[in-house]
């Protein structure tokens, strides 16, 4: 609970205090719907009453009365007043019992001169991004800290505190066993009388900037500096009030160094948790003296006699005093009915009079110096009769030695803060200077005061669109608070530099008009905030080291463009934009005029009063948005490169000339503060807004962007899985899938499970862990299951194990893949009678070259968007080069398994593989691609030889194969069989022509045959039909028993390949969308003789010698579709429609339009693929624009998923390969050049697919 009965927040002036309104309200307490004012709004004494729903704590949003400038003593008299008047106003109970009120004042200071982009609301209200996702302000955390450490203070006392400065009275390493539950500690003599102030150490240059205490030690040094233990007198539960012997303002280093008994400085070690300490005079030591924290306390005797003031000697303070005087003075004039109960008529205005007769008090100058000390125990103010009452309370310090005070008094001093509280760090120019040990202290002790009140890099802030990890664009030291930032993901164009600071800021990016694209370019160590609006197409760059802020004008009036440098001096004339002011006035043609109105003498200009800021019109009244147009900055940025102003830059000066501006002396009279307020809290719900967005993009199946870009950063912040935001976003998943597992929409689980493992992968670089670890995955696919994984994922983070993290997302994507695929209850087979024992069922099938649409046939492309693929099954050097047989063996016991690599010219053994079945251990490694026969043991699996998880259940697992395979074989128990099974292929692994399905359909179709399983699609009589009718594949097919096989083996795939030479000829394969199962179809398409022919002659096939792993390519691709970003989608499209046009190419004989579609189907791979995939080799690249350029090919393409393989060409008409070939030899990349390895084969059309012989 609360300590304080009353807080009240001053401001600068009433609109000030209107505008706070909502940040108190969203700050500093826990507010009631109900929270009102008790004025009117257009009262120029405005008092707004907030009322806390927790504790009933009165908050009111303040300002001096009537426009008067009361200075902190005076302001604080009026706010004394405005409390008390408030708190018997509105509390109703127990008034009496509970006795006068505690109140604590916050004052706002003054107008944030020398940190311009504070100036609306004041450096009081400066953002903070603190843990746990929460953007603060120094009010609302000095309430929080004063809250806790005046717990015990006495009833009726009076805490007045500058809310412009950031406290921390935390522990650091000057006291290692300090208490952080701390609090001032109240003797029985000194709880009622007296007025005490806060004091931390701090070095002497920080303390000759502001108020100094010095303070009666507990020893007597005889003129000797002590150290800060002298002075420790406090004990672990809390602080104690000592006397205090003299005040100082704003001293000198000199006069702090020559103050003797007691001593105004004392030493203290030089420690990084420090954030006060400042090395002075040594290596090891600082120099310090007890800095005044602004934060003064007056007992409740003194409470009184402040109270008797400002009825008497400052009664021209308060409100209600400045109305009672006026009214004694125009009483006569004044008649009901105006504000307060009169109607003035006067010539002069109660505004007019209380600025002249209104005192200007300083609290820390004049009413201080008013107490005793020990040094002068009469009044040594020089304002003896006016405070002649405060001369007997006595002013006493409390000392704080683990305490630390930062004044964040200029934009560069905000921008050092933050981005140091942030975990971050900024490069600099001067490696080796003698100064880099200094600045690397100075930040470590900065970054240590920023983690005491819980800074952080990002708070409510969502970044989107911005290059990221290999390539990253987007620096690792950006603090991004209260913000939607998106750009354009893929476009280079998009970073933001180190160092820079982004607050307030809705930038969401959009091509403009006729498809124009910008670009957003900022620098190191910026300031950009309150930047909102579409910059429709247009440019935002912005050089290192500068401020841009928008504010609203009052009355609608459009926005005023805040510009300057983080280092200019705006109470000086020295330097412009980070330049000297006198050579930007002189490169640019600029002329004194040009800033300055001619009233104003020469020896007063200053940057506060130039007119630097132009005024940017409002785009639209609905959104009431600015037209956004920075080319200004072109003519900067042109100076500050020291390079000659070209067109676009010679405009942007020109409109900046031309526009209207205004200089920041005139902001605080000139923006409309509330409306900029109001903006500011509209931001907080940025999160759940993108949370729903990405919520409804998966529930609804959409082809559009999905990702959670904006937490890349979070995992720098803290354990990733910890945090907030982390949390939350993990918990929306979890429960997608849980809504959509229960809807039986297995496609929505595999996206979501797949944009988490997008969402990771970025971070795999900073994994602690050497390589991805081995995890078992559950069986079935059910709520049960999902929570087991939840459970493992979170541990896998807390322990940053991301890759392992990825990989097991990526499998659960698999798992929910494959329920897409069929469906488990309609897994079964039509049987026939066996073959013979002893006989073997041999298959055989030709490869297959892909001309157009692949990739729109992989799952889950294939069923979410639908796919469509051209392809063509080929001879390879007129052999089938795909094969595979099965027998049942009498008398044999077990599976041998055995797999051949045979040469593709004479069909020698080149390499083999040998497995033995004994138990169904042995079995495993079916779903790794690269286990040993692991497709044969997939292909057993999938037949039905044994559950899927009775290999992996450890006690099932250990079990004999013969009972499963007798069964399995359809023998009984009369007599053991065994089972071997050869697959053989002249084609080099990673060929690209779809030998692994292929070879799979071989595979099962020679097992099928062999126990007398039926699949559609393996009749050796009937091989499907050349005509142009279309067969539907089922889920009794063969074609698709080779993607639920490769599904198995976790090769992923889709189902062109398979199809591509499991049926002859020239094929149209497409699946349909969001119908699961999936069922794929195939349209044989009839070619003329005369079209076979030329193709057969044309067709060319390279062995590029360079083999690729389809399964690393793949892995990236399916991440981009789960995110769906933009260009994939359109790819995705294109590939789809290609494949029609290839069909139409083909069935018209026009081979050049076939082969110009190979070759736009390549640069579809390409694009899918992504830039640094590496699916295209630097020699693929040169050999295909050679041929191209030099026209000997009218086109083609890599087959498969790219990267390697086999190369397909369509040679132009008339041209042979040995054509191409000396083509080649002549350029010096030919077949016997030293970096390629080209073989050359024949490719002749295969006009029959599957064969099956026994």
């Amino acid at each position: 609970m609360s300590p304080f009965d009353v807080i009240v927040i001053t401001s600068p002036d009433q609109k000030a205090a209107i505008a706070v309104r909502e940040l108190i309200i969203s700050s500093c307490g826990n507010f009631c719907s109900s929270s009102s004012s008790t004025r009117d709004e257009e009262s120029t004494s405005q008092t707004q009453t907030l009322h806390s729903s927790e504790d009933g704590t009165i908050f009111l949003s303040s300002c001096d009365p009537y426009g008067a400038r009361l200075g902190s003593g005076g302001g604080t008299i009026a706010a004394l007043a405005e409390a008390q008047e408030a708190y018997y106003n509105n509390t109703t109970d127990g008034v009496e019992e509970r006795g006068e009120p505690t109140v604590l004042i916050c004052h706002a200071g003054g107008e944030s001169s020398r940190c311009p982009t504070q100036i609306t609301l004041g450096k009081a209200w400066t953002s903070l991004p603190i843990d746990d996702d929460v953007v603060l302000n120094p009010t609302a955390l000095l309430i929080s800290t004063l809250s806790d450490i005046f717990r015990n203070v006495p009833r009726g006392s009076v805490v007045v505190a500058a809310s412009d400065v950031l406290l921390s009275f935390q522990c650091n390493s000057i006291n290692d066993n300090c208490n952080n539950e701390k609090k001032i500690q109240f003797n029985e003599n000194d709880s009622n009388n007296g007025v005490f102030g806060l004091a931390v150490p701090a070095p002497l240059s920080t303390a000759q900037n502001h108020g100094v205490f010095i303070v009666n030690n507990v020893n007597d040094f005889d003129n000797q500096i002590g150290t800060i233990s002298d002075y420790n007198t406090n004990n672990n539960d809390g602080w104690k009030l000592q006397s205090t012997f003299k005040v100082l303002q704003k001293p000198t280093i000199d006069e702090m160094m020559s103050m003797s008994n007691p001593s105004c400085v004392f030493h203290t070690a030089a420690t990084a948790g420090n954030a006060n300490a400042t090395d002075n005079n040594s290596e090891d030591t600082t120099t310090m003296a007890w800095i005044d924290t602004g934060v003064i306390t007056f007992l409740p005797d003194a409470v009184e006699t402040l109270k008797e003031m400002s009825r008497t000697v400052l009664k021209n303070c308060t409100r209600v005093g400045l109305m009672e005087l006026y009214l004694e003075k125009y009483g006569g004039l004044a008649s009901d009915g105006g504000e307060d109960g009169v109607n003035i008529t006067t010539p002069v205005s109660i505004e007019e009079f209380a600025r002249g007769i209104a005192p200007k008090i300083c609290l820390y100058g004049d009413m201080l110096h008013a107490l005793q000390t020990t040094s002068s125990i009469s009044s040594s103010s020089d304002n003896v009769n006016l405070f002649g009452a405060l001369s007997k309370h006595e002013l006493q310090t409390v000392i704080i030695p683990e305490g630390s005070f930062v004044h964040l008094g200029t934009t560069g001093e905000l921008i050092d803060f933050l981005v140091a509280g942030g975990e971050v760090s900024i490069s600099t120019n001067n490696e080796g200077s003698s100064d880099d040990d200094h600045q690397q202290q100075q930040q470590t002790k900065v970054q240590s005061f920023a983690k005491s009140i819980g800074i952080s890099s990002r708070s409510n802030a969502f970044l989107s669109g911005f290059r990221r990890g290999d390539g990253d664009d987007i620096a690792s030291s950006l603090v991004i608070l209260n913000s939607i930032v998106i750009g354009d993901g893929w476009n280079k164009s998009f970073s933001i530099g180190e160092g820079t600071v982004i607050e307030h800021c809705t930038i969401p990016f959009s091509g403009g008009s006729g498809g124009s694209i910008g670009k957003i370019l900022v620098g190191k160590r910026c300031l950009l905030s309150g930047i909102r609006g579409d910059l429709n197409g247009r440019d935002l760059c912005i050089p290192s080291e500068m401020c841009l802020q928008l504010l609203p004008l009052r009355h609608g009036g459009g926005f005023v463009c805040l510009c300057f440098g983080v280092n200019d001096g705006i109470k000086e004339a020295t330097s412009l934009y980070g330049m000297d002011l006198k050579q930007v006035l002189e490169r640019s043609g600029l002329i004194a005029s040009d800033l300055w109105d001619d009233s104003i003498p020469f020896s007063r200009r200053t940057l506060w009063n130039a007119k630097l800021h132009p005024i940017m019109e409002i785009a639209d009244g609905e959104t009431n948005c600015p037209l956004l147009n920075f080319s200004f900055l072109e003519w900067i940025q042109a100076l500050r490169d020291d390079v000659q102003l070209d067109a676009g830059a010679s405009q942007g000066l020109r409109q900046w000339k031309e526009s209207k501006r205004i200089a920041i002396c005139h902001i605080r009279e000139c923006v409309d503060s509330e409306a900029e307020a109001k903006y500011r809290s509209t931001i907080s719900s940025v999160e759940v807004r993108q949370l729903n967005l990405v919520t409804n993009c998966l529930v609804g199946q959409k082809h559009e962007p999905c990702s959670f870009d904006h937490l890349a950063g979070v995992g720098r912040l803290s354990a990733l899985n910890g945090h907030p935001m982390m949390k939350r976003a993990l918990k929306a998943m979890d429960n997608i899938c849980y809504q959509a597992l229960d809807e039986g929409k297995f496609d929505i689980v595999g996206r979501t499970f797949m944009v988490l493992s997008e969402l990771l992968s970025p971070l795999c670089s900073n994994d602690i862990e050497p390589e991805p670890a081995a995890v078992e995955l559950p069986s079935t696919l059910t709520s049960e299951s999902i929570a087991q994984v939840i459970v493992i994922r979170d541990k896998m983070l807390s322990e940053q194990a991301y890759s392992s993290c990825c990989q097991l997302l990526e499998s659960m994507s698999s798992m929910a893949t494959q329920r897409c695929i069929y469906e488990e209850k309609s897994h079964s087979f039509v049987y026939t009678d066996p073959l013979p024992v002893d006989t073997a069922a041999i298959a055989t099938a030709p490869a297959r070259i892909d001309l157009a649409g692949g990739w729109s046939d992989t799952p889950p492309v294939s069923f979410e968007y639908g796919g469509a693929v051209a392809c063509l099954a080929v001879l390879v050097d007129g052999k089938r080069p795909l094969r595979a047989q099965c027998r049942v063996v009498k008398g044999m016991t077990g599976i041998r398994l055995c797999t051949e690599s045979r040469s593709l010219s004479d069909e020698t053994l080149l390499r083999s593989s040998e497995r033995t079945i004994h138990t169904l251990e042995d079995l495993e490694g079916f779903n790794n691609p690269e286990s040993e026969c692991a497709l044969l043991k997939c292909a057993l699996v999938w037949l039905g030889l044994c559950p899927v998880d009775y290999i992996q259940d450890d006690e099932m697992k250990m079990q004999s194969i013969q009972p499963f395979l007798q069964k399995f074989c359809r023998r009984g128990e009369e007599h053991d069989v065994g089972l071997e099974i050869i697959s053989s292929s002249l084609l080099p692994t990673g060929s690209g022509m779809g030998s692994s399905s292929i070879l799979a359909g071989c595979v099962i179709a020679c097992i099928a045959k062999c126990i007398g399983i039926v699949l559609d699609g393996m009749d050796t009589n009937s091989p499907y039909s050349t005509s142009n009718s279309t067969e539907t594949n089922g889920t009794n097919s063969l074609v698709h028993g080779v993607l639920m096989v490769e599904q198995l083996l976790t090769s992923g795939g889709g189902w062109q390949d398979q199809i591509g030479g499991l049926v002859g000829g020239l094929k149209l394969a497409t699946s349909d969308k969001k119908i699961l199962p999936l069922q794929t179809k195939t349209r044989c398409i009839k070619l003329s003789a005369e079209t076979v022919n030329n193709l057969n002659e044309r067709l060319i096939l390279v062995d590029t010698g360079k083999p690729r792993l389809a399964k690393n390519i793949l892995r990236n691709v399916l991440r981009r579709w789960a995110r769906r970003s933009s260009d994939i989608v359109a790819t995705i499209r294109e590939l789809v429609s290609e494949a029609s046009n290839a069909i139409d190419y083909a069935t018209k004989g026009d081979l050049d339009g076939f082969g110009a579609c190979m070759s736009k189907y390549w640069a579809l791979k390409k694009t899918m693929a992504g830039e640094s995939s590496g699916v295209e080799p630097e020699i693929i690249s040169r050999v295909l624009q050679l041929l191209t350029s030099s026209k000997k090919i009218a086109g083609g393409t890599l087959c498969g998923a790219g990267g390697g393989g086999y190369l397909v060409l369509m040679a132009t008409e008339g041209i042979s390969r040995a054509d191409i070939e000396s083509a080649l030899r002549a350029d010096g990349d030919g077949a016997d050049n030293e970096d390629i390895n080209f073989k050359w084969h024949r490719c002749t059309v295969a006009e029959d697919g599957l064969l099956i012989d026994v």
